[in-house]
């Protein structure tokens, strides 16, 4: 889309499966976020790897159990590489 129809900084959202596609669409400079995925992503992989997503949204159903520790989603949400909803500035 980019090249095609002159947009720019477009937030690509796309499941796991998707990502290669996405990124080989967009290049490596456009943020790719992952929605409806079941595994948290691990933000010091993240971050060894200068993996940026601009978000990233869990299932909070059997996939949030299942795809992850009791500890993991505390580490995530504890993480410097992440920003928490409460750390937002008020966009209002």
């Amino acid at each position: 889309m980019p090249r095609r129809h002159g947009l720019k900084e477009i937030r690509w959202d796309v499941g796991g499966d998707n990502n290669t596609p996405a990124r080989n669409a967009v290049g490596s400079q456009v943020p790719v976020a992952l929605h409806e995925n079941g595994p948290i992503p691990d933000p010091n992989r993240l971050q060894s790897t200068s993996t940026r997503r601009p978000r990233f949204m869990t299932w909070n159903s059997q996939y949030l159990p299942q795809h992850n520790s009791v500890a993991h989603p505390q580490k995530v949400y504890a993480s410097s590489y992440v920003i928490t909803r409460d750390e937002l500035p008020d966009f209002r």
